[in-house]
């Protein structure tokens, strides 16, 4: 957030706004989702250039439509499908300048009430669709030594512990284990690692 700048009203009251973004192109995943909306508001508002992706086209459309944003459908649960996503950004903005990455899922279970079917799911929506993500997106920033990259973790991904939701609280510790791991990778760098910890 920078100074000087119109404040944006959000959901959750006032903040200040971000520094000019003109023309760079901001990937929001999960950009049908309740997260998204504010981020992408802020985004737009800072004049970046938007796609948002979502698994349904129906649930970002209208959401694209407000913030001149492109929408764009993926399943990133699959390595093809979130590099099918960043090459057809590349093709239409030319490059990908920063990432917002808000698909996750949650789900209530002591370690004892565990099932393979809720490990799945939890894994693959908060770690293994991040992971692909960043496969596909972090390579050219590296690359050119500049970017963005934001993911949203949790508190058990902060403090390591989540009793009562101990595989979503797992899944959101490794999600953070990568983006942080990617901060260091990026170390030396313009590429930006930010990790939000709603409490």
């Amino acid at each position: 957030l920078g100074a000087g700048h119109d404040p944006i009203a959000t959901a959750g009251g006032i903040v200040r706004a971000m520094a000019p973004l003109t023309d760079r192109v901001f990937v929001i995943t999960g950009g049908g989702g309740a997260l998204a909306g504010p981020i992408a508001r802020a985004l737009a508002h800072a004049g970046a250039r938007l796609v948002l992706v979502d698994r349904h086209e129906d649930h970002v459309k209208e959401r694209a439509h407000e913030h001149h944003a492109t929408p764009l459908t993926a399943d990133l649960t699959t390595l093809e499908g979130a590099v099918a996503m960043a090459n057809a950004v590349v093709g239409r903005h030319g490059r990908i300048d920063g990432l917002v990455h808000t698909v996750g899922g949650f789900a209530m279970g002591r370690i004892i009430d565990g099932d393979a079917a809720t490990y799945d799911r939890m894994f693959d929506v908060n770690v293994r669709a991040l992971f692909n993500v960043l496969r596909a997106v972090a390579p050219a920033m590296l690359a050119r030594g500049d970017g963005f990259v934001c993911g949203i973790s949790s508190e058990p991904g902060w403090t390591g512990r989540s009793p009562g939701t101990a595989l979503y609280g797992a899944a959101k510790a490794a999600a953070t284990s990568l983006l942080r791991t990617l901060e260091a990778e990026a170390r030396g760098t313009q590429v930006g690692v930010c990790i939000v910890y709603p409490m």
